[in-house]
Order: C-alpha cells, then sequence, then structure tokens
C-alpha cells in the first residue's frame, strides 16, 4: 500500500500524474503543471490542501480520500499543496441522558419542540432541528463542533425535570455497529436517568456517527437521535442534546475529545 499522495491532471486519476509524500509543494515543484490539477488519490492518515495561488494562499479545499474529480471550484486552479499527517484524536463517550423517552408526538413533546424553535429564533446557537431523528445543540457559537459547527457545548435546556412514565430499551451504535451495552440487546433507561457509556476509540479519518435507538421486539427499532461527529472537532467536553421528533425523544450525549 502507497503512503504518497499522488495527483493527477486529469480527472477519474488519468493523465500525467506526480507522487507527493508529506510536505509542502509550492508552484515551482509541481510537475503536472501549475492550474492543471483534476483528480487525485489520498491514503488513509493524510490529508491534502489546495491552494489556488503559489505560496499557499487564495482559495484552499482539503481532501482526506481519493477523489475522481475536485469540483468545478477547484479543476484546473491550483498552484500550491500541502500533505499533511492525520493526527488522530481519542473520542470518548461519557455518558448518555434520557431527558424524554419516545412516546411518538404527544402535546408535551410538541410543546418543547417548539420552545426550541422559539430559543433558535430568539438568536441562541442552534444546530439544527432536523425533520426526522436529528441533533439540537443549544450552546454558546464556537467553531469546530459537532453537527453543524457550534461548539463550546454545554446544553442549556433547563427545568425538564419532568417525570415521564415509561422506559426507552436503549442500544447505541458507533458507524452502524452497535457498542453498548456489552451484554443483551439494551438497557432500559427511564427520563433523568444517566448511563455511563465509557467507550473509547480513535476518532477515523472522516468523523463518526453514533446513534441511540429504541429495542422493539415487535417490529422495527426506533431510532432516538444521532450525533455526527467531524474528524476536526475541537479537544475538550461537550454534552450535545439528540431527538427525534417523530419519536418524541429527547437525549444528552456527553463526549470526551483528545488530541
Amino acid at each position: 500500500m502507497s503512503f504518497k499522495v499522488v495527483i493527477y491532471r486529469d480527472a477519474d486519476y488519468s493523465g500525467p500524474s506526480q507522487e507527493l509524500e508529506e510536505g509542502s509543494y509550492d508552484i515551482s515543484s509541481l510537475t503536472i503543471g501549475n492550474d492543471q490539477l483534476s483528480s487525485l488519490k489520498v491514503p488513509n492518515g493524510l490529508r491534502v490542501i489546495l491552494y489556488e495561488h503559489a505560496g499557499f494562499s487564495g482559495r484552499s479545499k482539503s481532501f482526506t480520500s481519493d477523489t475522481p474529480f475536485v469540483g468545478a471550484d477547484f479543476n484546473d486552479i491550483t498552484s500550491s499543496i500541502r500533505v499533511d499527517k492525520l493526527t488522530q484524536k481519542t473520542l470518548t463517550l461519557v455518558s448518555v441522558k434520557c431527558i424524554k423517552p419516545s412516546s411518538g408526538i404527544d402535546d408535551w413533546a410538541r410543546g418543547i419542540f417548539g420552545a426550541i424553535g422559539a430559543v433558535a429564533a430568539g438568536g441562541v446557537a442552534v444546530a439544527g432541528l432536523a425533520t426526522g431523528a436529528g441533533v439540537v445543540l443549544i450552546a454558546a457559537a464556537a467553531a469546530g463542533g459537532a453537527a453543524g459547527g457550534a461548539g463550546a457545548g454545554v446544553s442549556v435546556i433547563e427545568g425538564l425535570d419532568h417525570f415521564f412514565a415509561g422506559a426507552d430499551d436503549l442500544y447505541v451504535k458507533v458507524d452502524g455497529k452497535k457498542i453498548w451495552p456489552d451484554s443483551g440487546k439494551y438497557k432500559e433507561i427511564n427520563s433523568q436517568q444517566t448511563k455511563d457509556l465509557g467507550y473509547s476509540f480513535q476518532m477515523p479519518p472522516n468523523g463518526t456517527t453514533v446513534e441511540l435507538w429504541d429495542y422493539d421486539s415487535v417490529s422495527s427499532d426506533d431510532k432516538l437521535g444521532y450525533l455526527n461527529i467531524p474528524p476536526d472537532h475541537q479537544p475538550g467536553f461537550f454534552t450535545y442534546v439528540v431527538s427525534n421528533p417523530d419519536e418524541g425523544s429527547m437525549y444528552e450525549i456527553s463526549i470526551r475529545v483528545v488530541s
């Protein structure tokens, strides 16, 4: 397996090519020519940054995987390139807290989801309330967070201490693979309960997705919410609120990211 980037003059990895190791390549080092790059191959663990102008200036675009066409916005305009080694971060899924278990859309759920929308309209940073299973983060605005770019993830939903009857049969997936609980198909969780996960792993080069599911022995399982975590997520401790308005569920996911 090659650990070198290969850049190509034409799309679909064709035409004159050049291999690049980790380092910086200004206009005079590009043997395929200036303003000629159309596709590139990038092995796992490396990142390529294309620059519009010489001297690593102007617009830029990053790639971490094989790309048969760099896009109309960057085709035949590259004048300098940097190849960097990606530093993998350690992501720990610390805990999950049930704010409200799933129960379909009742009046209370409609009120809560409506209130979140009102807060968003008032100017608080909200990282997206999806129409389906999605994520909501109410936090101070900062770059490098999950699911929409908001960071400093301390949820500010207050007063949700009303007790709800019933429980979800919770299990957790990471990138489509069940990681919790270790034994059994699920663990019951009631409103205001917290389950410690303590699951740590290396952040994949393209980020990761955490999904909360409710086990159903009769019909298909229900997604309670999900969290997309980008590879450039800033280090620190964060709490995100995820929800599925279709199910009436709302949860907090606490994570820790270490460089």
